[in-house]
């Protein structure tokens, strides 16, 4: 991150264990076994790993991927080409039970997720959008 904006600042650090391709992995899963991949928004710490996922769809919200195309704040690992993006506009159901909620304010073109099923009810995904139950409320 030398000669970037965010050099100096506080960053995530990981172990390649930590990599999204080796937690799938422990699990049973390769990055093309999935549907689809939600990117709640580009920054680098949500959309690092996307370059993983060449041939699933990546949803993104199309004022997310404008300003990751010409903002400083976004890096260029978060907004690959050759990526299988798929460009929506507001609220947007994935599958039955995955509704994805435009929420930006954190960025352009945040997104949460709404997920239900039969067991858990509704769960709110907030992601960047609220960090704690005081923001949401």
């Amino acid at each position: 991150f030398n000669g970037t904006f965010v050099e100096g600042q506080i960053l995530p650090k990981m172990t390649e264990e930590d990599r999204i391709v080796n937690i799938l992995k422990r699990v049973g899963y390769e990055p093309d076994d999935l549907l689809y991949i939600v990117s709640s928004h580009l920054h680098f710490d949500h959309a690092g790993g996307n370059g993983a996922f060449t041939n699933t769809p990546i949803i993104v919200q199309r004022k997310e991927y404008e300003a990751a195309l010409h903002r400083e704040e976004y890096m260029k690992e978060c907004i690959l080409p050759h990526l299988n993006y798929k460009i929506i506009e507001g609220d947007y159901e994935v599958v039955p039970g995955v509704q994805l909620l435009y929420t930006p304010g954190h960025s352009p073109g945040h997104q949460s997720l709404l997920i239900e099923t039969e067991k858990s009810g509704p769960v709110l995904l907030t992601i960047d959008a609220s960090y704690t139950k005081e923001n949401f409320e």
